[in-house]
């Protein structure tokens, strides 16, 4: 089994794709239980470092899903605070 499946991207999901995202997240909480404080850190810390890493790509990313939206203001608003 995949340990981590995903499903691709596409322009639209339709239910059954959202119900299969839902019960692989249930089947891996059913599999791990809850994380502790230290794991949790360490999964955001890594987020953030990602998405430091990112931090360009998600921009143009994020202006392209608003039609031309400012650079640092994607940045400021939706990247910086996490």
């Amino acid at each position: 089994m995949d340990d981590n499946p995903t499903i691709p991207a596409t322009e639209e999901a339709d239910s059954a794709d959202v119900h299969k995202a839902f019960d692989a997240l249930r089947a891996a909480w059913k599999e791990h239980g809850g994380l502790t404080y230290k794991q949790r850190m360490s999964l955001l810390g890594s987020l953030a470092r990602t998405m430091r890493v990112q931090r360009d790509d998600l921009a143009a990313a994020i202006s392209a899903d608003y039609g031309n939206r400012s650079t640092i203001e994607s940045i400021l608003g939706e990247i910086f605070t996490v």
